[in-house]
């Protein structure tokens, strides 16, 4: 089993004149970033088996500013033993346009599910809900450039990461003109902690009431539900798969990070809207537009030609995505356009039942299925 934790931000700096004395190291607009994020960590090599999961090359590891000083576990009453969750990789995205996002791994290794899953009797299954609350309820310790250290619960930490990025990605004498907790909240937001959860191996799940399913009966189990006593609902994502947990398909990779492009350019673009006029001398839908290009651009050239690329089908199914959308753009910045209308809706409950849904079937209908459609097609 793993679980990524994904919490999108917005940075609009770098559409604003001066940017507020943002960093140009590193350079986010390269096709291959290099350096570091100071007090985060450096930009990491391509399919580094650091990362936890073999894919995209453009974050930067984020190790030195979130730590997890407790250790996590996740037990049902009648199991003979408890779940270890591990923290395994830490790392930061940014489109270098306004949408970027922090996303951190969490392993559960096979070996302990299976002496919990695997004897005589059966055991309790697995509660996605209470797996969620354990891991977000756990302490997370957020360090900043300045020296300081801070502890909150996983579940509230987006603001104080969000504050800790600012910290290190303005120059030192810009710390003084534009201060962070200025830029915070008005070209600058975090947004909370959205869960997913792939139980794999075939291991039992009770779903519970509160769920809605992404999927159709014939396809692996796709739910949206949310972390016990969570005041966000609709904040966990749950896919079954009947591989082992480091035997992620191509086609699941291709929905994952997908939905995490989607996931934090709609955020982006939502906060932007909510602001009201362009804080650019661009419309917001010109904004959109040229993040969206740029996404597709660089999808069209991921690990092209690299005979090192541990995943080629996965790779090639991002490049048939940005090739059947490449001609497409003002049709896919419409499409997020309206998503971003569902993130604004007055309440949470509203935003996450259909923007989730809504996000999904974009990254289904006209991504992964396309991609697919493409590959089948011979490329053409």
């Amino acid at each position: 089993m793993f679980i990524i934790v994904q919490i999108p931000f917005a940075d609009f700096r770098p559409v604003v004149t001066g940017e507020r004395a943002r960093l140009r190291v590193p350079d986010w607009g390269a096709k291959e970033p290099k350096g570091f994020v100071r007090g985060f960590g450096k930009i990491s090599l391509r399919n580094s088996s650091g990362l936890g999961l073999a894919g995209e090359s453009r974050f930067a590891d984020m190790g030195n500013a979130i730590r997890f000083p407790e250790h996590i576990d996740y037990r049902e009453d009648s199991w003979p033993s408890s779940l270890d969750i591990v923290p395994w990789f830490r790392r930061l995205y940014f489109d270098g346009q306004i949408a970027g996002r922090f996303e951190i791994g969490f392993l559960i290794a096979e070996d302990y599910e299976e002496l919990v899953f695997d004897r005589a009797g059966v055991a309790a299954p697995i509660r996605p809900a209470m797996l969620a609350q354990r891991l977000l309820a756990t302490t997370v310790q957020i360090n900043s450039v300045d020296g300081s250290k801070q502890t909150v619960p996983f579940a509230r930490c987006s603001k104080l990461l969000g504050l800790a990025y600012l910290a290190a990605s303005t120059s030192n004498s810009g710390l003084m003109s534009y201060p962070i907790a200025e830029t915070f909240g008005s070209v600058f937001f975090a947004g909370d902690p959205l869960v997913t959860i792939r139980i794999a191996s075939g291991r039992p799940i009770v779903d519970g009431r509160d769920r809605r399913y992404l999927t159709s009966h014939n396809e692996p189990a796709l739910f949206i539900t949310s972390a016990r006593g969570s005041q966000t609902r609709n904040n966990v994502i749950v896919q079954a798969s009947e591989r082992g947990t480091r035997e992620e398909t191509s086609q699941e990779r291709i929905t994952r990070v997908l939905f995490a492009h989607f996931n934090s350019l709609v955020f982006a673009y939502a906060q932007l809207q909510d602001i009201g006029s362009s804080i650019a001398g661009k419309t917001n839908r010109e904004i959109l537009r040229t993040a969206v290009k740029t996404m597709i651009d660089r999808l069209a050239i991921i690990n092209e030609g690299d005979a090192r690329d541990r995943d080629a089908a996965f790779s090639e199914g991002l490049r048939n995505f940005a090739k059947a959308h490449s001609g497409r753009i003002e049709e896919l910045a419409t499409k997020l356009e309206a998503l971003s209308a569902e993130w604004n809706k007055p309440t949470k409950f509203e935003r996450f039942r259909q923007y989730l849904k809504g996000v999904h079937d974009l990254v289904i209908r006209t991504g992964v299925e396309k991609a697919i459609d493409i590959s089948m097609k011979g490329g053409t």
